[in-house]
């Protein structure tokens, strides 16, 4: 079984880099923003890990800038994929592939910081510290939005699940405090209206956002659910801490959906690093079968609506 589920994870992976190769230049699943920016070799405002990144691929003609980019997002996908099928098994590795894999087809800046912050989760796991911090400091430099795992980082000896609610409700409130103007000596003025828009901006109207919109109302509902459940199962005291803190960015996804707000498709990717170590430690089995269940379903929509319709 194993085994199977083993290739299974390398077909999906194949069937990923096709697709990423296969996709055209123009693509709307690779943003404007970032061909311009792979091109060009720079863009207002982008994060400065990712122009590092276009500033080497901006050296090439534009076709190879853009499969440069698009390799080098596959090979993180594989690496990591390695990773945790060494710390967790083949079913983590295999569930990892369905909540990270597609993000590497294009949104390359939250793509790579999701799975950066988690490994960076697993070794708060295994208690290697400074290791995690270097990797949610490099994380940062791709987008600026995981400066909210620096704080988490801060917060954490003090966390609880009521801690948690208080967190989420800033976020789901933080439109007035990404407008104060103090924050503006912590952050650039253009980078905070940047997500002042993301917050105000609605979702798209169109089927396949309105069966997003009910997929991150049940999904998210139930995952809340059995994760306040099983705090009590987690006996690593700095995983607890911070799985509580993470916990404010889960409750966050099904209420700024029911607000229409594009800002929960964003969160929700930076909920991932909590729902795979949900996965690899706490999860029972039938819970496993229903996560990764409903990301297949996610993935598949997903697909036809990309590739298909």
């Amino acid at each position: 079984m194993r085994s199977l589920v083993f290739i299974s994870s390398l077909y999906i992976f194949l069937c990923i880099a096709i697709l990423g190769f296969a996709l055209p230049d123009d693509g709307y699943i690779d943003y404007l923003v970032y061909n311009q920016c792979l091109t060009n070799g720079s863009y207002p405002d982008i994060e400065p890990g990712f122009a590092v990144i276009c500033q080497f691929t901006s050296l090439f003609s534009e076709s190879t800038a853009i499969t440069l980019a698009r390799m080098l997002s596959l090979t993180l996908l594989l690496t990591s994929f390695l990773y945790f099928y060494k710390a967790f098994g083949v079913y983590t590795a295999f569930f990892h592939i369905f909540i990270n894999g597609f993000q590497t087809l294009g949104a390359y800046r939250q793509g790579t910081a999701t799975i950066l912050m988690c490994v960076a989760v697993v070794m708060l796991m295994k208690s290697h510290k400074i290791r995690a911090f270097g990797t949610i400091i490099f994380a940062t430099l791709f987008h600026y939005s995981y400066i909210f795992f620096i704080f988490v980082v801060v917060v954490m000896k003090f966390a609880n699940r009521y801690l948690a609610i208080l967190v989420a409700c800033t976020v789901i409130f933080s439109s007035f405090i990404l407008l104060h103007p103090l924050t503006a000596y912590i952050i650039p003025q253009t980078v905070l209206y940047r997500y002042d828009n993301l917050l105000n901006e609605s979702l798209p109207v169109s089927s396949y956002f309105a069966l997003g919109k009910v997929w991150y109302v049940v999904y998210y509902t139930y995952f809340n659910i059995i994760l306040w459940r099983s705090f009590e199962k987690i006996n690593n005291i700095i995983l607890l801490n911070f799985s509580y803190v993470l916990f404010a960015l889960t409750l966050c996804v099904p209420i700024l959906t029911l607000m229409d707000s594009w800002a929960a498709t964003r969160i929700s990717s930076m909920t991932n690093p909590l729902e795979l170590i949900f996965f690899a430690v706490w999860a029972s089995s039938m819970q496993r079968l229903i996560m990764l269940g409903a990301y297949m379903v996610r993935t598949g929509v997903a697909f036809i609506n990309f590739f298909v319709v």
